[in-house]
């Protein structure tokens, strides 16, 4: 694992970004013009139709190490803070209380422009999100395409202080899950004093991951709770196969919000890893944020215990991690505002005995600004 987190991203399998194509921003035009001409459409017309463009720009300059596991060396970067987006939302009255939705959202690298895709993919242009569904205030919901996976419905990152974002943010919350399925159904209930539930499944389709997986979550007032389960197992010669043909992740989470301040915590535990599945993931982050006015301060702390990932009675691995982040914001409107960020981690790596082969601690400060539009 990287000191470098990857936020909202799939932590089984990095994704590394490929060049952008020129369809890219023929797409994207077109996009932008349908959704202007359908929403100039609809208020002409008196549909009670919305679209939206949304999106978010942020980059820090940063001193970390570049990889615990291996060394000590540092360096100077700069570079996304959280991932660079965009992305459009849509919904339509059908009448009878019905609505056809739809989303679509891309990642970018801010400091380079490149667009970011999932593994081995070419010439996607929505790596985040891409589907389309029916929802309904009676019935719920059910959307198909490419979605978030359960535990990633269960709005994980909210759970996490920093929210995934930042230096000082911990992107491996949810253990060893894929937080985004391709080629996915998915249906959610209307929330009921407070409760909503959901399920999951992605048939796999040739070479992509298959799985299946439920949510329930809870809102009320000051409290915030939620707990998923799900399976996610490989198809041969899938790219997202990881050194294991199945896993189960389990995912509790909690907040409280005491106005002065907030507590959070979650509980994630991968199973079922390696091609025995006999190895396991173990993930606890505990975290504060306390508003002041324009200000906040935040805190989380998180460890990672990890236990034959590679195959049965093999630790060389395996990573144990500790990892404090600190920070402080600063808005200077609803849109815009400074990230202040400290994050000191120290981790273990392990010869294949179980023996202890290294320990290293390290720290990284970083600034950054975020824009939202």
């Amino acid at each position: 694992m990287t000191f470098q987190q990857q936020r909202g991203d799939n932590y089984a399998t990095p994704l590394p970004p490929q060049p952008p194509h020129r369809t890219h921003l023929r797409t994207l035009a077109a996009i932008g013009l349908a959704l202007l001409g359908t929403a100039a459409y609809s208020q002409t017309s008196g549909e009670k139709s919305s679209y939206t463009l949304y999106g978010r720009v942020d980059v820090g300059l940063r001193n970390t190490p570049t990889d615990l596991s291996k060394n000590d060396d540092r360096q100077w970067s700069v570079g996304n803070s959280s991932a660079g987006r965009f992305g459009f939302i849509g919904k339509e009255d059908l009448g009878g209380g019905l609505a056809a939705v739809f989303r679509l959202e891309s990642r970018f690298d801010a400091d380079t422009g490149v667009v970011q895709t999932d593994k081995n993919a070419t010439g996607q242009l929505f790596k985040q999100y891409a589907y389309v569904g029916l929802q309904s205030h009676k019935l719920g919901s059910i959307t198909l395409g490419k979605q978030s996976s359960p535990a990633d419905e269960a709005n994980a990152s909210r759970f996490e202080a920093f929210d995934g974002d930042s230096l000082a943010a911990n992107g491996s919350r949810t253990a060893r899950v894929f937080q985004k399925w391709n080629n996915a159904i998915y249906y959610a209930t209307p929330r009921w004093s407070g409760v909503k539930l959901g399920v999951g499944a992605a048939p796999g389709e040739g070479v992509h991951t298959r799985a299946y997986g439920l949510v329930a979550l809870y809102d009320q007032g000051p409290l915030s709770l939620s707990s998923s389960y799900q399976r996610e197992s490989y198809v041969e010669g899938s790219p997202d196969k990881a050194g294991d043909d199945a896993r189960t992740t389990v995912t509790l989470a909690g907040s409280y919000d005491f106005t002065r301040f907030k507590l959070l915590g979650l509980y994630a535990r991968s199973s079922k890893l390696n091609l025995a599945d006999t190895g396991a993931e173990r993930v606890l982050t505990l975290g504060t944020i306390v508003p002041l006015g324009q200000h906040r301060l935040l805190a989380s702390l998180r460890w990672i215990d990890g236990d034959q990932i590679k195959t049965t009675g093999d630790h060389s691995s395996d990573k144990d991690s500790v990892r404090l982040g600190l920070g402080y914001q600063y808005d200077f409107s609803k849109r815009t505002l400074v990230a202040v960020s400290l994050a000191q981690e120290r981790m273990k790596t392990f010869a294949k005995s179980g023996a202890e082969a290294s320990a290293r601690n390290g720290t990284g400060y970083e600034v950054a600004l975020r824009h939202k539009f």
